[in-house]
């Protein structure tokens, strides 16, 4: 059951962040913080050595000071900062540069897709504009909490959760 419990908890934790940001472009603290509490009981359980905690602890922490970075300069949200770092978290220092690739593919992909979108805004009938406007698409609002997601979803089978 631990073992399970290891395979599906990240994953399915960031696709709920990733819902949230789609639907409300929040992603709720209380969500963020439970994807990095949830680490601890985890790796212990797993007999991950206290220094590799540490080490993953560290990675989180600095990945919460470059992500805040981003929120100074409104490059990211808050929801968005937090997300990466418990992420970063759980990851540790091994597949953080293939996460942070993928997460910067996939942002870009979704920065595209919002492109088009408010591009298509302009020519559609007033009813498609006014759900375009919800969505975000007026304000080019990116719910990079998706990207994160498929970064962490794609990037999860190199982790050390999974069994080798």
């Amino acid at each position: 059951m631990l073992q399970t419990l290891s395979l599906i908890l990240l994953p399915t934790l960031t696709m709920f962040a990733a819902a949230s940001d789609i639907l409300s472009f929040r992603i709720p603290n209380w969500l963020n913080a439970l994807i990095a509490v949830c680490f601890f009981p985890i790796a212990i359980m797993n007999g991950l050595p206290a220094m590799e905690i540490l080490s993953h602890t560290a990675v989180g922490l600095a990945m919460l000071f470059v992500g805040f970075a981003l929120y100074a300069k409104g490059y990211f949200g808050g929801g968005d900062a937090k997300l990466a770092a418990a992420i970063g978290l759980w990851f540790g220092h091994e597949p953080l540069l293939t996460f942070l690739i993928i997460t910067s593919l996939a942002g870009g992909a979704l920065a595209l897709l919002m492109i088009v979108l408010n591009q298509l805004k302009q020519v559609v009938a007033i009813d498609m504009r006014d759900y375009l406007n919800n969505w975000g698409i007026a304000e080019s609002k990116i719910p990079y909490g998706v990207a994160i997601a498929v970064g962490a979803v794609m990037t999860f089978p190199q982790s050390i959760w999974m069994p080798s």
